[in-house]
C-alpha cells in the first residue's frame, strides 16, 4: 500500500507476530490507545497474521485473517480495527481459558467481574481504577488451566458513552 505504515504486534510474548499495515496515517493515534503494549520490533519478528486498513472510494476497508470488512465512518473502521486485531492475537492463546469479563488488582489481591456483554463490567472496572485499583483486562479474561495464574491483556477500557 502505498503511503501505508507498518505495526507489529505480539501477544503473548515469544509467539508469532500480527502485522498491520496502515495507510490511513490520522487513524494512528486512536489506534496506538488500544494496543500500545503489545508493539513490537518488526525485525527478527515471524509473521503469522496480517491486516491492513485503508481507504478506498470513500469507504473503509480491512482486511484481515476472517475476512474483508468495510466501514463508512472512521469509528466503525476502528470497531473493526480493534475486534480483528483482538481475535487475531488471542489465536496463539488456545492452551488458556478465554472467559468474557475484567480483572483489576490492589493491595488486597484480584477482582475479577464476569457477565454479558452490556451489564457494566467495564463501567465498573473504569470506576475502580478511579479508586486507585490498576487493571488487569478488559473484554477477555486468560487463565492458566494448569496454574490457576491469570494473564493480563491490557488495553484502553471501552465504555459506552451512556454508561458514564
Amino acid at each position: 500500500m502505498l503511503g501505508s505504515q507498518t505495526l507489529t504486534y505480539r501477544f503473548p510474548p515469544g509467539r508469532g507476530a500480527v502485522e498491520v499495515q496502515l495507510a490511513i496515517p490520522e487513524l494512528l493515534p486512536l489506534l496506538n490507545k488500544f494496543y500500545r503494549n503489545y508493539r513490537c520490533d518488526p525485525v527478527g519478528a515471524t509473521i503469522r497474521a496480517e491486516i491492513s486498513l485503508e481507504l478506498t472510494n470513500g469507504r473503509y476497508k480491512l482486511v484481515g485473517p476472517s475476512g474483508d470488512w468495510y466501514a463508512d465512518e472512521a469509528g466503525e473502521a476502528v470497531a473493526l480495527y480493534e475486534a480483528e486485531l483482538t481475535d487475531t492475537l488471542l489465536a496463539d492463546t488456545a492452551d488458556l481459558i478465554h472467559l468474557h469479563g475484567a480483572a483489576t488488582f490492589g493491595p488486597d489481591g484480584c477482582l475479577v467481574l464476569l457477565g454479558p456483554s452490556s451489564t457494566g463490567k467495564s463501567t465498573l472496572t473504569l470506576g475502580l481504577q478511579l479508586m486507585g485499583l490498576r487493571t488487569l483486562t478488559d473484554d477477555v479474561v486468560l487463565i492458566d488451566p494448569n496454574s490457576g495464574r491469570l494473564h493480563p491483556f491490557e488495553r484502553a477500557l471501552r465504555v459506552h458513552r451512556k454508561a458514564l
